[in-house]
């Protein structure tokens, strides 16, 4: 068992099925993400996921307090996948070193 913690807080949002469905993937994937790489060789850690509602987007913000943002992404299959459904949602993501981790944020419009 890998101690890490997750914490989660989510804003009530109200969207299409198809949108839920890619917000659900993005953020499987940026968890996923910070298991992988943030916490190595059985480290432990916290990942903070908050999904908010900002007008007609929804912001998706995962951080991690592991080893880091490495300087350049991998190009992985979940990465191409996140940035994928966000083009697809006319979105940006930023990823951004924090003085101890990482930080992911996701902007997607939403459909109304």
């Amino acid at each position: 068992m890998r101690p890490i913690a997750i914490r989660v807080s989510c804003d009530e949002i109200a969207v299409k099925s198809s949108q839920a469905a890619s917000v659900g993937l993005i953020v499987n994937e940026l968890v996923t993400n910070a298991f992988k790489y943030a916490f190595p060789e059985g480290r432990p850690g916290v990942v903070e996921v908050e999904v908010r509602k900002r007008n007609e987007k929804v912001v998706i913000t995962v951080r991690d307090d592991g080893i880091g943002c490495p300087t350049e992404a991998k190009s992985g299959l979940g990465t191409r996948l996140i940035n994928l459904m966000v083009a697809q949602m006319q979105g940006g993501m930023t990823r951004a070193p924090m003085a101890q981790g990482c930080e992911v944020k996701v902007v997607v419009v939403i459909e109304s």
